[in-house]
């Protein structure tokens, strides 16, 4: 069961964005972070919310198995991704990337983590579910902590 932070978060959001490490501790089962991730997803598969993923969380997701030379696994999680109810895949658009650019320089963010801000903001969602305490205010965007309080 998630958290009651994470659970109340949640609640009375209709769109969320997810940033990669959400996916990455469900499907890797990371002893401390996959319950939580995994009632998101939950949250998330059920319809009470619809959620907005940059298609860099593919790219973030795969290097596990790529670099353990797991091809199998790879094209599992490509083909489990692909299929994720109420997940919208949001490419990198131009008009994503200018906003990116707009996030990294004025908060010195890292550029993946400029790409999921502005994903989730050119997307409007209202709330990004993340691990990373240290994302900066961006207006209209609430943050909910996958690690707990």
């Amino acid at each position: 069961m998630a958290t009651q932070t994470l659970a109340k978060a949640l609640a009375g959001h209709r769109l969320i964005a997810l940033d990669s490490c959400v996916l990455i501790y469900h499907l890797e089962q990371h002893e401390c972070f996959a319950p939580a991730a995994g009632e998101v997803l939950s949250h998330i598969q059920q319809g009470k919310a619809q959620a907005v993923l940059s298609t860099l969380v593919l790219l973030e997701v795969q290097v596990g198995p790529y670099r353990k030379q797991a091809n199998d696994l790879a094209d599992y999680y490509y083909a489990l991704l692909g299929r994720l109810a109420n997940c919208h895949w949001i490419p990198v658009s131009y008009e994503i990337a200018d906003r990116a650019a707009q996030l990294r320089a004025e908060h010195k963010l890292a550029a993946p983590d400029a790409i999921h801000l502005a994903t989730a903001a050119e997307s409007a969602a209202t709330l990004f579910v993340t691990n990373d305490r240290s994302l900066p205010a961006i207006p209209g965007l609430a943050y909910a902590i996958v690690g707990g309080n």
